[in-house]
């Protein structure tokens, strides 16, 4: 769900009173050092009011009311970095108030909502209208303001202090006050790296916590300022790494596909074949030995894999994109120092 618009987000800790009915998991890291996301989540046994009283309102800093609340379903994964906080959520059908009561805490913070699955109806002030999947839309904190979920919605939220929120990243406040499109490739970027940040389980040191944050940045002025000198200078490398992983993503999907190439993944993202080559030999390995490893590897997992033992050879090779089973055999030894047919005997 997106439209956390969280008041309270960057003190969000537990508390002794937080019961197993709210519950949270990683908010306490080991080491103080560490930045580690963390989860808020109800599902259909919870009470829905405890939700609302020990967590929406106190630690996000807006409520939330549903048409049924015994089958309302909350799930949010939060990290707060220097600059941001990033909330992904889901949700079942709600409605999201940031209400003039909640509005007296004094946070003058901003909210961007960019919902993945579902649309929203939005009310700011006298405006409103339909957030829609693929669009972006800014909310001031300062002011009440409501998001209406009448299906179930999955997206993220971005909150900025409003002087974080002018340095570069947007071209004006102003042009996100209503919904507007952001670019497929701009899109795809940032959320890739929006997820990978999320999934993270282990925690970032201040010094990471700083790299994503900057390169956090450098992506949304990427989708909502592209002409910005922050999105074309790119200081920070955030394009370049998003790029990256993009990349490694398409490889691994199209690991299969004989005809994988520099080419055909740089049509898929909109850069060139010679930027994919760059960048992956900037990461210290050619386009070419990252996939024949990466076929290698997922062959040997086929090898091992008792539901594959019916297949043949040769036919393990095809799934991996390897086709010549003369070439195949040769890799593997190279690369594993034994014969296929050894490491599936050993497998199994």
């Amino acid at each position: 769900m997106v439209g956390e618009w969280s008041s309270g987000i960057l003190e969000a800790i537990p508390r002794s009173g937080a019961s197993a009915r709210g519950r949270v998991f990683g908010v306490v890291s080991e080491s103080p050092a560490l930045t580690v996301p963390f989860t808020l989540s109800n599902d259909v046994s919870e009470n829905f009011e405890h939700w609302r009283e020990e967590w929406m309102r106190p630690v996000l800093g807006a409520d939330v009311e549903a048409p049924d609340p015994a089958r309302y379903r909350s799930w949010l994964r939060v990290l707060r970095l220097p600059k941001v906080s990033v909330i992904e959520s889901r949700c079942t059908p709600s409605v999201l108030r940031r209400t003039r009561r909640l509005v007296r805490d004094g946070d003058e913070g901003l909210v961007v909502v960019l919902p993945w699955r579902g649309t929203l109806e939005y009310r700011v002030g006298d405006k409103q209208g339909r957030l829609e999947a693929g669009q972006a839309m800014m909310l001031p904190l300062d002011e009440p303001n409501s998001l209406v979920a009448r299906e179930g919605v999955h997206g993220v939220s971005l909150r900025f202090d409003r002087e974080s929120g002018r340095d570069g990243v947007f071209a004006a406040e102003h042009d996100l006050r209503r919904p507007a499109p952001v670019a497929a490739v701009a899109s795809r970027l940032l959320r890739g790296y929006l997820s990978s940040m999320l999934a993270i389980d282990e925690g970032l040191t201040p010094a990471l916590s700083q790299v994503a944050d900057r390169h956090l940045q450098e992506l949304l002025a990427n989708a909502f300022n592209p002409w910005g000198e922050l999105a074309r200078a790119a200081p920070y490398g955030g394009i370049r790494a998003a790029r990256l992983q993009a990349i490694v993503q398409e490889i691994a999907a199209g690991l299969a596909d004989p005809e994988l190439s520099a080419a055909s993944v740089g049509r898929r993202l909109g850069v060139s074949e010679r930027y994919v080559q760059q960048l992956m030999e900037g990461a210290g390995v050619s386009f070419s030995t990252f996939v024949r490893h990466r076929r290698l590897d997922r062959a040997r997992e086929l090898l091992r894999d008792p539901t594959h033992a019916h297949l043949r050879i040769v036919e393990i090779a095809g799934l991996a994109g390897l086709g010549d089973v003369s070439h195949f055999n040769r890799e593997f030894r190279r690369r594993f120092g034994e014969a296929p047919r050894d490491a599936r005997r050993r497998g199994l």
